[in-house]
């Protein structure tokens, strides 16, 4: 399968608070672009849902809106057995912290 992404992908593991309404669960961001984020979790949202994030990056929290773009529902059992459980989330909107979340991303090219 090849690769559709316009913007490197980063690996690197951060604590992301998401909700529909409220950043009221916490989830684990396994990599991310500049333009989306793959969260590890077991409680998904419904492809196509708004949702709030909370992002911990080193340099302060980032507040962003996106938009569930898949997911993959899994027992929570199973979480770190299966590959790609979770969901992935496009970034629409950061209403906090955005340049902060760009230099965040730029240091990890290095």
């Amino acid at each position: 399968m090849s690769e559709k992404r316009h913007t490197p992908r980063y690996h690197h593991r951060m604590s992301v608070r998401y909700g529909e309404e409220s950043c009221n669960r916490i989830a684990f961001a396994d990599n991310f672009t500049e333009e989306g984020i793959f969260l590890r979790t077991a409680m998904v949202q419904v492809p196509g849902s708004a949702i709030q994030l909370t992002m911990n990056i080193p340099t302060g929290d980032v507040i962003a809106l996106g938009r569930v773009a898949w997911a993959r529902r899994i027992p929570p059992h199973m979480l770190r057995l299966v590959k790609n459980a979770g969901m992935g989330i496009r970034i629409l909107k950061f209403l906090d912290g955005e340049d902060r979340f760009r230099e965040y991303c730029a240091s990890l090219r290095h």
